[in-house]
């Protein structure tokens, strides 16, 4: 019987256990499957005792009660993953993380930024202060990875020898401390739920693609921004249907209104601990006067220029949405009197948006029943609390 580990992973098909000398075995087949990092490291494949040696490898002053073994195992008990830490190393305040690994097979499904984040909720609640570790230099998507973790580079050690090879080394530290109480009024920006399910497995997969080949926040929020704005198709434009809600129901059918893009935009950043909001405008329809509607878009936080509105509806003659901060430039601008930019960034979409996707199954039906609401009831919505001023360039060419 395995024994379970004190995490889980968020992921139905994947579960955590605590490692063993008992399990070197297993362990052993899990490194042989990453011959690609061993050769990169030292030059050479695993020796056939590497799983062994390593619950003997002990840092100087540490015991091997001193080292913890996690395992990711997916459905068919296969041992897919791994992390392995010292406690209180190299200071009382640090856990250092000595090597984590995934089998080829399962990279670039959002598996490791789970597992990674599990652990350190883990550490968290343990009171651990800082989590520490290092790569090396030619390991250049291992160092993305942990520096989209919210980890910082501190300091590179002179050449260091690896087997066969030789290294500049970067270490790198996160201020666990910090974690719990950072940003307490983002915490409902990044969050999961019912319609930006951004822990679906599909939309976690697509996410930390976008984001693997991104050296920064704002290239990972303008990698996603481009893939929604571009790669699915606005249900008017292309006629196309069923009406999509849920940010997974938006990326499996390829299609959906602004609302249901805004939604999976915002899941994509939230997968990538990017805070992402919902704001609206209203608008005429055919820029004469009523029929009014609303139109969704998106607000993210990056960290140097805070508050920043973008608009993946899908450009088209007339309509030309990019990401170039701090200028916004957004797909419409109000121009008449019932027309309105509301200011304020939501949490959640609208009650009555979500309402409408899923009232109506048809792009046509729903366009005819488009949501909207008066100045009184965006008022009682919280709507016209004033957010951050932003230049702004929009056009107006409205199918929203």
């Amino acid at each position: 019987m395995l024994d379970p580990a004190p995490f889980t992973v968020n992921h139905p098909d994947y579960r955590v256990i605590r490692l063993t000398r008992q399990d070197s075995d297993r362990l052993q087949v899990l490194y042989a499957a990453c011959t690609d990092f061993f050769v990169m490291t030292e030059g050479t494949a695993p020796s056939l005792t590497a799983a062994q040696d390593e619950f003997t490898d002990v840092p100087e002053g540490k015991s091997p009660d001193d080292l913890h073994f996690f395992g990711l195992c997916n459905a068919q008990e296969r041992l897919v993953g791994v992390i392995t830490t010292a406690q209180q190393y190299p200071d009382e305040e640090t856990w250092w993380i000595g090597l984590m690994l995934l089998a080829p097979d399962q990279r670039g499904r959002g598996l490791g930024s789970a597992f990674y984040q599990a652990f350190e909720q883990w550490l968290v609640e343990q009171g651990v202060n800082n989590v520490a570790l290092s790569a090396i230099a030619p390991n250049t998507s291992g160092r993305a990875f942990w520096q989209r973790m919210g980890f910082k580079e501190i300091r590179q050690t002179p050449p260091r020898t690896f087997g066969k090879k030789t290294h500049t080394v970067h270490v790198f530290c996160r201020r666990l401390d910090q974690v719990a109480g950072e940003n307490p009024m983002m915490a409902p920006y990044l969050s999961a739920t019912a319609v930006i399910d951004w822990q679906h497995p599909a939309v976690l997969a697509l996410a930390h693609r976008l984001a693997a080949e991104q050296d920064s926040v704002n290239a990972i929020a303008q990698a996603c921004f481009e893939w929604v704005r571009d790669e699915i198709c606005h249900s008017v434009d292309y006629q196309m249907n069923p009406v999509t809600c849920r940010a997974s129901d938006a990326l499996q059918h390829k299609t959906g209104y602004c609302f249901a893009k805004s939604h999976l935009l915002a899941a994509l950043l939230r997968a990538n601990h990017i805070p992402a909001g919902f704001c609206y405008q209203r608008l005429s329809l055919d820029d004469r006067g009523a029929p009014y509607s609303l139109h969704g878009f998106n607000a993210i936080y990056l960290p140097e220029w805070g508050w920043y509105r973008i608009d993946p509806r899908g450009n088209k003659p007339g309509v030309n949405a990019q990401f170039s901060p701090p200028q916004e430039h957004l797909a419409y601008q109000p121009q008449l009197a019932e027309e309105a930019d509301f200011p304020a960034i939501l949490a959640e979409p609208l009650a009555i948006v979500v309402a409408a996707l899923q009232t109506h199954s048809t792009w046509d039906a729903l366009l005819h029943q488009l949501p909207d609401i008066t100045p009184q009831e965006a008022d009682d919505l919280g709507l016209l609390k004033v957010g951050q001023a932003l230049t702004r360039v929009l056009p107006s060419n409205k199918t929203l």
